[in-house]
Order: structure tokens, then sequence, then C-alpha cells
């Protein structure tokens, strides 16, 4: 098991070192996610923020007044957001937490929470009782954005190597029974450098979602 983590934060870690040089701004459904729970709460907002990365995702939150409270299973993720954004962490608005989800006992009540690339790396039996974790956490109209590998995600990826949950549409939809759907987008991208090395083409398969908590 202690493998199998040290092997998902390697490859947290390398995507982190990509976004910190060539990803400055958040997806737009994760803006969008955003101006959902600051309309509904423009004041005294709580986030939080699953696999905080650089903090890209949280950045235009705390400027706005919000609270967050950031989880990443990276050391140099933690280190960075305690650089970069120390006044917040002094004014008691950030909190960050260096931990792997399956670590997390108790998640804070929030009116929005952010994952994207994070959920996905986990064991499946692990992930269903995280998501009753984060779902308990959400408040009533509470809004989630987040991101859930598709079945066609780099299958050539052996399980003992590294854990990656793939869903179906219909897996991902069943998360969300006791949520309405405001925005939902699947993606099947061609990724021509992995299929390269093998005799099997290779996609980025990924569910994009916004939903609110009913």
């Amino acid at each position: 098991m202690k493998n199998i983590a040290i092997l998902a934060l390697i490859v947290a870690c390398a995507f982190i070192q990509l976004s910190a040089t060539e990803v400055t701004t958040s997806h737009p459904m994760i803006e969008e996610a955003e101006d959902f729970a600051l309309e509904a709460k423009p004041n005294n907002l709580t986030a939080i923020d699953l696999g905080t990365g650089t903090g890209r995702n949280i950045a235009a939150l705390l400027e706005k007044g919000a609270t967050v409270y950031a989880y990443d299973a990276s050391p140099e993720s933690v280190k960075l957001l305690q650089e970069r954004f120390s006044p917040y962490i002094k004014d008691k608005k950030l909190y960050v937490y260096q931990k792997y989800f399956e670590d997390i006992d108790s998640l804070p009540q929030a009116d929005l929470i952010i994952a994207w690339r994070s959920l996905s790396f986990m064991k499946k039996n692990r992930f269903l009782a995280f998501w009753k974790e984060l779902e308990n956490a959400l408040i009533p109209n509470g809004i989630f954005t987040g991101t859930f590998f598709g079945k066609n995600h780099y299958v050539l990826v052996p399980p003992e190597e590294l854990p990656i949950v793939r869903l179906t549409q219909e897996e991902v939809l069943k998360l969300f029974i006791n949520f309405q759907i405001l925005h939902f987008q699947e993606e099947l991208q061609y990724e021509a450098k992995a299929s390269k090395p093998s005799d099997r083409d290779q996609f980025e398969h990924i569910y994009r979602i916004i939903a609110k908590k009913k």
C-alpha cells in the first residue's frame, strides 16, 4: 500500500511541476462553479480544495474573502502553498493539510468543494467511502466541481503500479443522486505520445462536472 501511495505521489508531483510552469489559471468550469457558490453566498464562503497543487484554483477565492481548506499529499505542494499564500494563513483564511485522502478522518462543512484531477487517484474501495465523507461535508445547496476518469483512461497503466479509479458515465452519475447537475462534460482525447511505445491506442478519458447538493 505504501509503495502504491508513493507512486501516486510521484505522479502528482510531476503534474505539480508541469502546472507551476505551464498552467496559471483555473479551468473555466472551476471558475463557473466558484461563481455559482459566490452568488449563493457572497460573504463568508467556505471552500475545500482536494489536490490543491500550486493553488491556482484557490487564489481567486482567497482574494474574494473565502476561507479555504486545502489538502494535498505532496510536501512540495504544501511548502509552495505556505510560501505563496502566507498572509492568508496568518489571517486564518487558508488552512493547508498534507494528507492522502485515505488518511482524512473528517472534512469541515463547506459551501464549495473542488476536486479536479485528484479523486481518481485512490483505491476504488476507499474512493466510495471518501466520497460519502465529501458529500456529508458539503452543505445543502453547496456546489461541487470535479473530474473523474472514464473507463478508457490510459488503460495500459497496471492497477498494481498506480491506483486509478475509472468509472463509467452511469457510475459517475450515480454518485450525484443527491445533487442537481448544473454542467456535465465528457472528453475522450487521443494521446499520441502515450500510444507510440505500445500496440494499443491510449486516451485521456475525463468526466467534468458541476453539481449542487439538494
